[in-house]
Order: C-alpha cells, then structure tokens, then sequence
C-alpha cells in the first residue's frame, strides 16, 4: 500500500459523507419527523435571500393552535413555489416549536438521486481498493 492510497481513501469517505448526508439522511430525518408530527397546511407568503449569492429560502406562515407561526424552509431551492402557494408543515406535538415544512416532489427526487449515487460510489471504491 502507498502513503498516497490513504489520502485516497480519506477523500473517497468525505464523498460518501457527502452523499450520505443529501440522500438517505434528509430522507430518514424527514419520515420519522412527520411520523409523529401533526400536518399543517402554510402558505407561502415571502422570500429571504439569507446570504448573497444563494438561494431564496421560502418564508411559510402557517396556524397552530389558533396561532400564526413563520418558518423559513431550510432547503433552499432554485425551484420556486409561488406566493400564496400551499405547502404541508409538520409540528411535533411533544415539542411545538419543532417545526418542518415537508420536502417537495422535486427535493424528494434530489435525496433519491444522491442516494443512488451513494451506493454506486460506495461500490465503485470498493472494487478499486479491495
């Protein structure tokens, strides 16, 4: 084994984290949220650019409990909902201000994707260093 094969092998783990992180992750996360969450429906009432350069994240106003809440989506996407569209919150009733908008069609797609790329990746560095 060369010195250079673990550098390798390092950058070959932080691209499997990576992937990992946008695909079978955020879809975890996301399923066993709104397991036990109680459904909401928001409606989109603004944008927020939170850092130049980057895009808007959706700002989502949505009734809990006969109160109106804001939240900002945090995937943030190219692909933009129109103002006054509709959109599901997910509210945890053991801890109300855990709150999360439900992911679209289309950033459902993103996570499914890169968990597909995950695993052949994790197959690819398999073959090349076993």
């Amino acid at each position: 084994m060369y010195f250079g094969m673990y550098r390798d092998m390092f950058f070959a783990g932080m691209v499997a984290l990576f992937f990992f992180y946008v695909g079978p992750w955020m879809l975890l996360r996301n399923y066993l949220f709104f397991r036990r969450a109680i459904l909401v429906t928001g409606t989109v009432t603004s944008y927020k650019v939170v850092t130049k350069g980057s895009c808007p994240v959706e700002v989502i106003t949505f009734y809990f409990d006969g109160q109106a809440h804001q939240i900002e989506s945090i995937l943030a996407s190219d692909i933009k909902s129109k103002i006054g569209q509709l959109r599901k919150v997910g509210v945890d009733p053991q801890d109300v201000r855990k709150v999360r908008v439900m992911m679209t069609k289309e950033q459902k797609a993103i996570a499914w994707v890169f968990t597909a790329m995950l695993v052949l990746f994790v197959a690819v560095v398999i073959s090349l260093f076993a």
